[in-house]
């Protein structure tokens, strides 16, 4: 579609990072709200091997920001235990627009209670209401996404926020407080399995919102409940301003967990407790912009349900140490514990977008098979009834009128995996096409989707995986059987350096280190069971056709290949109009070997290192023993969310060549661990274990900011000839640190005769640690949280022009922190040229007219200055200079916008302006309306340009060069133009026969849209007319002159 197009092509100023410019009007091109018909390659991401999937289906804008509305696909595999989106296994609805909590250790706001079996660390407390006394734990992180800001922030004990990784020039603000009174009467309150309100946990609660639960206004308030939660305060919304758009995320998303656990076997002993309870993620509730006054606003429907399709996971020869009760020993032992958790969720499914524009809806069916709930909604009528999930079945596009312009439809079926036991497990929503639907659903287009169905997957939660939680298809596959299998690990001691043996454990069997083996089930990868029900192919609008060949990931780990992980893309298919076209992947680095490392391997054991000192027969030479406790799921730590990360990978394009690029990796860039002694000095981690021993995530710096970044990039053409490369070197900012150990030593990880202590493991009879050893013998296991940043350094480009080599180098300089943008880009082309530009932020020109203003908007990433410079920044050398002024007044609407725009070449005998310099005036902004659109311009030539705008003052409806503001209002005869709308355009047409003097010079141009879809008409100065023809689809068909002579033509070809 055309959408905005003259906003884009007649007059505006386009603000870059060196000056501002205007644009002559120029013929229109055809371009769509989203381009729903468009077939190409999809991106691959090469770090991760996975494709980059996503159907268009809408774009908003505010100001300069772009809104995408998508419906994306998650490439490498679908695990056993994956669970269907609102639109179908491995596709998510996508917003762009989210901040998630991650949580390290104990949630920020969680009191852990718990009195361990000698005594010591009776509670532990998350970060922000830990005590001294308490065992210190990690700060969880909030991790950003919108398309154009994303970041991660922690909240410091004074409540001030740090961002960690990817520091940006936005503030952040958060909202700590009460969750609302209406949201807690309306989820939180106890209930049993029988509906009768509870106190404490005697019984098993229903409910959601636990911390805010038990005061008065609570519909289920007992005033005899003795039982209190700490669990009273938490982020309720955040705010984030970066570059004059104000994010608002207020609609929180709530889970809270409990444990059903089984000592021994299915007959044993019974217990449960609560798990995690916090709110999990912030959707966005509307986008401000401060430069115009304009807001998109987001509208949610609240689901709160229990989940039914509970997964268990098993914990073997769990160690329970020695201890007392009653001053009766009780002798350490091991058993097996089964975990069964139960999914308590309060979240937000969007539900209407609104902008200057358009009105988005989105419409749900509580329909699906595969997906159930227990409905916790109190004032609903299926409350704590089993319901269906939600669907999502339309997405409606509509104008600002309410006028129906596009209509989206989603076909649904099920994978099966070949049972029917149990229906929610058995079935797994799948979205089969997508339907566009043109005005009054007269015609459609329609994405068609494939997979690959030749083996099924087990039911949720059943069935063998391999190592990653991907099905390997060993065992009866469509049986829900209850039983579950031991995994088989290995347990290596070898040489990890010149003076220390260690133990570690893994799921990858190496024969040459002669490993002991743990026997059970095997979790090798099995690559037909990994890629079953993975996205096979995309038919298109058009009847073009997208083909996905994958094959199993690969990684090297201590010296040999390995297979699993997950999946990546071995080539693409492209096919149109019979012809098909191929791009290829290999991933292989030197010697042939693949370059895929991963984090950690998958963390199946637990050891334990323990003194036991209540046994028969004790003695004062207590036993010291070794315990291994196997979990069947595992821990594992991810680079950018992936399994792993590859360090080259070679894209091959038969007719065009092929390009290699590198990346850095986990081995390139290796999480590392810091020891601290009692002096809190730092002690080399090679003294002690090896990269594989840890893989708890909290115990670890984790460098993931680095990894996945292309440092170098081969252009080959399709003779094989190298003709272009590219060197990329990126500068570590360390901007702060924090290290977080205990200061309590029955609360730590600590080393002993080089072996470590895990954190479980401290019951094992600390007294006789601390009394009978050297306290100089133990060294703490710290954490360390990193504020770091990226930049990139220096770019060197490399081309080859008939075997000569040209090379073009470009060096960035970050002098200021507070906008984190280049403030010198020095480029030296193949002679040795130095071309010089040096970039002023509002930041930098603090004390000049309205910077402070800007500042305190955020709006610091625009140069206010640019200066050039040949071979150096001596003032001899300047070439240029150029500038832009700001104003808040009558004239900007008291916006704060860009007023004037002066440049100069130098030298030069201009005179001095004030806060400008030796500079001429190049274009005035003269006149903004309240929505902030330009409506009047002076450019060099000094003859005046105005700009009328209708359609919500959303599209530029008429440019009049030759006259102001005042002119055209007085030829209209109204008071202000701001007053004029697309009603006017016979009047406004009718001025080029204008008597008025003022007028009868100008040179008048006009435009009429249709809304969502594209200009409509373009009548010249002369009052010719050319139109734009548009199908049911808004697609453009034709475009005419005056006389109707087609003047261009589309052809859209579709296969019956």
């Amino acid at each position: 579609m055309i959408k905005k197009i003259f906003k884009k092509i007649i007059f505006i100023y386009i603000y870059t990072n060196f000056f501002v410019i205007y644009s002559q009007v120029k013929f229109p091109e055809a371009e769509k709200l989203r381009d729903f018909k468009q077939v190409n390659f999809s991106t691959v991401n090469e770090y991760s091997g996975k494709s980059n999937i996503s159907i268009p289906i809408v774009s908003l804008k505010l100001d300069e920001l772009e809104i995408p509305i998508t419906i994306d696909y998650s490439m490498g595999g679908i695990k056993v235990d994956e669970y269907s989106s609102t639109v179908g296994l491995g596709w998510f609805l996508n917003t762009n627009f989210s901040v998630k909590k991650n949580v390290n250790g104990i949630e920020d706001n969680r009191m852990d209670y718990g009195v361990n079996a000698n005594g010591i660390g009776s509670s532990k407390r998350g970060f922000l209401v830990e005590q001294s006394n308490y065992e210190k734990d990690m700060p969880d992180e909030y991790i950003v996404t919108t398309p154009t800001l994303n970041t991660k922030f922690i909240l410091k004990k004074d409540l001030s926020i740090t961002e960690t990784e990817k520091k940006t020039s936005s503030n952040i603000f958060v909202n700590r407080g009460l969750t609302d009174s209406q949201i807690s009467n309306k989820y939180g309150f106890y209930i049993d399995r029988n509906s009768n309100p509870v106190c404490g946990l005697t019984t098993l609660p229903y409910y959601i919102l636990d911390y805010n639960s038990l005061n008065n206004n609570s519909p289920q308030y007992n005033t005899n409940c003795q039982w209190k939660h700490t669990n009273d305060i938490d982020t309720q919304g955040i705010e984030i301003n970066s570059n004059g758009i104000l994010y608002k995320f207020n609609n929180w998303d709530h889970m809270f967990t409990t444990y059903l656990t089984t000592e021994g076997n299915q007959n044993g002993g019974f217990s449960s407790h609560l798990g995690d309870s916090y709110h999990s993620n912030y959707n966005i509730s509307s986008l401000f912009s401060l430069k115009s006054n304009k807001e998109v606003k987001f509208v949610y429907n609240t689901v709160a349900k229990m989940d039914v399709n509970s997964i268990k996971v098993k914990t073997f020869n769990k160690f329970y140490p020695a201890n007392y009760q009653d001053d009766t020993p009780v002798y350490a032992y091991m058993n097996d514990v089964i975990t069964e958790m139960e999914n308590l969720y309060l979240n937000n499914q969007i539900r209407k977008i609104e902008s200057e524009e358009m009105i988005i809806e989105f419409l749900y069916e509580s329909s699906r098979l595969d997906l159930k709930g227990l409905n916790l909604v109190f004032n609903e009528s299926s409350h704590n009834s089993i319901i269906s999930e939600n669907l999502l079945k339309n997405i409606l596009i509509k104008d600002k009128n309410n006028n129906l312009i596009n209509k989206f439809n989603f076909v649904y079926g099920y994978f099966n995996s070949g049972c029917n036991q149990n229906i929610t497990k058995c079935n797994r929503l799948k979205l089969i096409k997508i339907e566009k639907f043109g005005i009054n659903d007269i015609n459609k287009e329609e994405f068609i989707f494939e997979y690959y169905e030749d083996v099924n997957l087990p039911p949720l939660g059943f069935g063998k995986k391999d190592a990653f939680g991907y099905s390997n298809g060993f065992g009866n596959l469509s049986i829900l059987s209850e039983e579950i299998k031991k995994p088989k690990v290995y347990l290596y001691t070898d040489n990890l350096n010149s003076s220390n043996e260690k133990s570690y454990s893994s799921p990858f069997y190496i024969q040459e280190k002669n490993p002991i083996t743990i026997f059970g089930e095997d979790l090798n990868s099995n690559f037909e069971y990994t890629r079953a029900w993975s996205l096979k192919s995309i038919t298109y609008p058009t009847k073009g056709k997208q083909e996905f060949n994958y094959e199993l990931n690969s990684f090297l780990w201590r010296g040999k290949v390995f297979f699993g992980g997950g999946l990546r893309i071995k080539n693409i298919n492209l096919i149109t109009n019979g012809n098909i076209q191929n791009v290829k992947y290999n991933y292989d680095g030197d010697n042939n070997l693949t370059s895929g490392r991963l984090v950690t391997c998958p963390n199946y054991a637990e050891f334990s290192f323990c003194y036991d000192l209540i046994l028969p027969n004790y003695s004062d030479n207590p036993n010291q023993n070794f315990y291994v406790t196997l979990n069947s799921s595992p821990t594992i730590n991810y680079t950018k969310g992936n399994n792993l990360g590859y360090g080259k990978v070679t894209v091959t394009n038969i007719n065009e060549g092929k390009t290699i690029k590198y990346f850095e990796t986990p081995e390139s860039k290796t999480d590392y661990i810091e020891i601290m002694n009692q002096n809190n000095t730092s002690i080399g981690i090679n003294e002690y274990l090896s990269e594989e021993f840890i893989n708890c995530k909290s115990y670890k710096t984790n460098n993931d900011l680095f990894r996945g970044i292309a440092y170098k990039t081969e252009i080959y053409n399709s003779m094989n000839i190298l003709i272009k490369e590219i060197f990329n070197n990126y500068e570590i900012q360390n901007l702060e640190s924090y290290n977080f150990y205990p200061n309590n030593f029955g609360l730590i990880s600590y080393f002993y005769a080089n072996q470590i202590i895990p954190p479980k493991n401290t019951n094992c009879n600390y007294n006789y640690f601390t009394n009978n050893l050297s306290i100089q013998n133990f060294n703490i296991l710290s954490s360390k949280f990193q504020i770091r940043n990226v930049f990139l350094k220096k770019e060197t480009e490399t081309s080859n022009f008939n075997n000569n080599l040209l090379s073009v180098t470009k060096e960035y300089e970050y002098e200021n922190l507070n906008h984190n943008q280049p403030t010198k880009i020095t480029t030296t082309d193949s002679k040795g040229v130095a071309h010089i530009n040096k970039m002023f932020y509002p930041s930098d020109l603090a004390n000049e007219p309205y910077m402070a203003e800007l500042i305190s908007q955020n709006r610091k990433d625009t140069p206010i200055k640019v200066v050039s410079y040949l071979n150096s920044t001596l003032p001899a050398d300047k070439i240029s200079e150029q500038k832009t002024t700001y104003a808040k007044d009558a004239t900007t609407n008291n916006f704060l916008l860009p007023k004037s725009v002066y440049a100069a070449k130098f030298p030069n005998n201009l005179p001095n302006i004030l806060n400008v310099g030796n500079l001429e005036l190049k274009v005035t902004s003269d006149f903004y309306d309240t929505s902030g659109n330009l409506t009047q311009y002076t450019p060099e030539s000094g003859i005046p340009v105005t700009i009328i705008w209708g359609y919500n003052k959303t599209q530029p409806i008429a440019k009049i060069e030759n006259a102001t503001n005042a002119q055209v209002a007085a030829a209209l005869g109204v008071a202000n133009i701001s007053s004029l709308t697309e009603a006017n355009l016979p009047a406004i047409d009718a001025l080029r026969n204008s008597s008025n003097t003022a007028i009868q010079k100008a040179m008048i141009t006009t435009y009429t849209h249709k809304p969502l879809i594209g200009v409509s008409t373009i009548t010249d100065p002369k009052g010719d007319v050319m139109r734009y023809n548009y199908d049911t689809f808004g697609r453009l068909q034709n475009v005419t002159d005056k006389n109707g002579n087609k003047l261009s033509e589309n052809e859209y070809h579709y296969k019956p």
